[in-house]
């Protein structure tokens, strides 16, 4: 009974099998139709058509096109890109176009500032775009330099050129700062400014200025000299003035010893390093005055000079005197006797330089005198000597009787010096430069035994005994006298 049953089911799909092809075969179907479908990539990449596409059915979706900065965003029937294309539903009822959509790409630029202040991104940029420069950060201590494309800081972005076609963030580079500090020394002597001080750094302090009547005290942050500039602490971080303060220098005086002289008032208020005014010459009765000097000793090496030394604390100057003066017989003074009230004489005059005589003999020529006897050598004794050699001489023509026959002056009371008087004519008037006189013998007064006469040999000061008929012309005579 079941196998009946299965014989008949085959035998019914075998029927229908057999009616199926019979119809087939007796109704044929129409002509096949193609269509092809071309892609507008709207300035992407070329993108071939699909050809053959047969009628009513569906398309696989082409790569991609890529176009440069902009993202694709599908394909659309339209060109105004309102209705998309569904590849998965659409079907190809006719020969059709299809147009590609684009989104364009932005960027940002971000900017690191290296801790300087912050610099907002920019956003949106389109792609190859390029941006506006924004304003420079600020760093204390530092000058911004411009932005770099690494932070290596190699190359150096060019806001004019540079377009972005990226993300990206630019650099910050930056160089330390520098400054100038100027001085202002309040009509003190100028200072030179001190330039390219680092910032952060400090300052060596420069040479102290100076300014008359003042002692320079300090540099100061202010005009209104309040807050004190400590070189060895005080950093530079901008420029900056810095201002000197003074304080009233210390005044010194000038005290004028006059060793016997008239007197010369002191100077007084005489700033520090200030040079003074030369007063008038005290005057002391035939003295020449010589100078003055810092040391008592009067040396030579201590001489003040007016126009050059400067007073640097109190200081006491001191007057050196030369014989030399003019005496009442118009000769010059060269020696003052402390004992003048008993001996009845104060000075001794020699006669000037026109009344120097040489080549005269001690004794008359013939004179048969050999020796006068009793001439002294010292000071006071010249005039009796001379009265001594002119009693014993008589007349003629020697250097006794040339000195006491000399009017000079209105003065005829001349004679010739002692030895001792000879030293002192040569130690208080040659050895000064004063007097014009020579540096060989000169006769004096006084003899040495029989036959020999001293002479003062006046470049050395010695003594030296000479025959005294000897004409020779080296020996000088240079009468003197006594008031």
């Amino acid at each position: 009974m079941i196998i009946q049953k299965r014989s008949i089911i085959l035998v019914l799909w075998i029927s229908v099998l057999v009616c199926i092809t019979l119809l087939s075969i007796a109704c044929p179907a129409g002509p096949q139709v193609f269509h092809t479908v071309t892609f507008e990539s709207n300035g992407g990449s070329v993108v071939d058509d699909i050809t053959d596409v047969a009628h009513g059915t569906r398309i696989v979706a082409p790569a991609d096109p890529t176009f440069e900065g902009r993202v694709f965003a599908g394909w659309f029937r339209d060109q105004a890109l309102h209705v998309a294309w569904n590849f998965a539903v659409d079907s190809v009822g006719a020969d059709i176009t299809l147009y590609a959509k684009w989104t364009m790409i932005t960027y940002t630029v971000s900017f690191d500032t290296d801790e300087g202040s912050a610099v907002d991104d920019i956003v949106d940029i389109p792609h190859n775009a390029a941006i506006g420069q924004p304003l420079n950060p600020t760093k204390p201590g530092w000058v911004f330099a411009g932005w770099y494309k690494e932070d290596t800081l190699t190359t150096l972005w060019d806001f004019a050129v540079d377009t972005v076609v990226e993300n990206l963030t630019l650099y910050a580079k930056w160089t330390v700062a520098t400054y100038t500090v100027s001085f202002d020394t309040d009509e003190g002597s100028a200072v030179g400014d001190i330039t390219g001080v680092a910032h952060g750094t400090t300052i060596d302090e420069p040479v102290d200025p100076t300014k008359e009547g003042h002692t320079f005290d300090a540099w100061y942050k202010e005009d209104t000299l309040t807050t004190l500039w400590d070189f060895a602490v005080d950093t530079v971080v901008e420029n900056l003035t810095l201002y000197a303060k003074w304080t009233v220098a210390t005044t010194y005086t000038v005290t004028f010893n006059c060793n016997g002289g008239s007197a010369v008032d002191a100077i007084t208020g005489v700033l520090l390093n200030a040079t003074i005014t030369e007063p008038d010459d005290p005057t002391w009765t035939y003295r020449l005055f010589w100078g003055w000097y810092t040391d008592p000793s009067l040396n030579s090496w201590f001489k003040w000079d007016f126009a050059v030394d400067e007073v640097t604390d109190d200081i006491t100057l001191y007057a050196n005197w030369t014989f030399g003066g003019t005496g009442p017989g118009g000769g010059l003074v060269f020696y003052e006797n402390a004992n003048y009230v008993a001996d009845g004489w104060r000075y001794l005059e020699a006669a000037p330089k026109s009344e120097e005589r040489d080549s005269l003999r001690w004794t008359p020529v013939g004179s048969s005198v050999s020796e006068v006897g009793g001439t002294e050598t010292a000071i006071g004794t010249g005039q009796a000597n001379t009265t001594a050699i002119l009693n014993a001489m008589g007349g003629g023509t020697y250097a006794a009787k040339y000195c006491t026959d000399l009017i000079y002056g209105t003065k005829d009371d001349w004679f010739l010096p002692s030895i001792d008087e000879a030293k002192a004519m040569r130690d208080n008037l040659y050895c000064d430069y004063v007097g014009g006189f020579t540096n060989d013998n000169y006769w004096s007064s006084t003899e040495l035994g029989e036959y020999s006469v001293l002479c003062l040999k006046f470049d050395y000061g010695t003594q030296t005994s000479v025959n005294p008929g000897s004409t020779d012309p080296r020996i000088y005579v240079r009468p003197i006298r006594a008031f």
